[in-house]
């Protein structure tokens, strides 16, 4: 059994799945638009992203653009929670905090360990800890 978070974009899921994978090192495990299913007869919303699945830190993250124009509320209600080593910490409060909003700076919680919490561009809030490596 498990979760998987999934989040829903307003046609900015692939420049969030590029910010991911810069913020994460993550990998893109599957990507499908909407124009690749078959008989698909919307192209106007073709482009925009049906299904992405990306590794995150080990764990799975979906992704997908809403099939409207009308502002999707992304990550109002959720925090992910990041467990990463320092160095990684620090790639991604870098890149997740361009264009969003520093909610708690990079701070340090004791040898080799920091915390940060950032609300990225896209509305997504990330809970970013690093943990001392023994």
């Amino acid at each position: 059994m498990a979760v998987i978070p999934l989040l829903t974009f307003t046609d900015e899921c692939t420049q969030a799945i590029e910010t991911y994978v810069a913020a994460f090192d993550a990998e893109i495990d599957r990507l499908v638009r909407f124009r690749d299913a078959p008989d698909w007869t919307r192209p106007r919303f073709g482009r925009r992203v049906m299904l992405a699945e990306l590794t995150v830190a080990g764990q799975r993250i979906r992704m997908s653009d809403a099939l409207t124009d009308l502002p999707i509320a992304t990550g109002s209600r959720l925090t992910i929670r990041v467990e990463l080593g320092d160095a990684l910490l620090h790639q991604a409060a870098a890149v997740l905090g361009e264009g969003g909003t520093l909610l708690t700076e990079v701070t340090p919680t004791g040898p080799g360990s920091s915390y940060a919490m950032i609300e990225d561009r896209f509305g997504v809030v990330w809970e970013l800890a690093s943990l001392r490596e023994t």
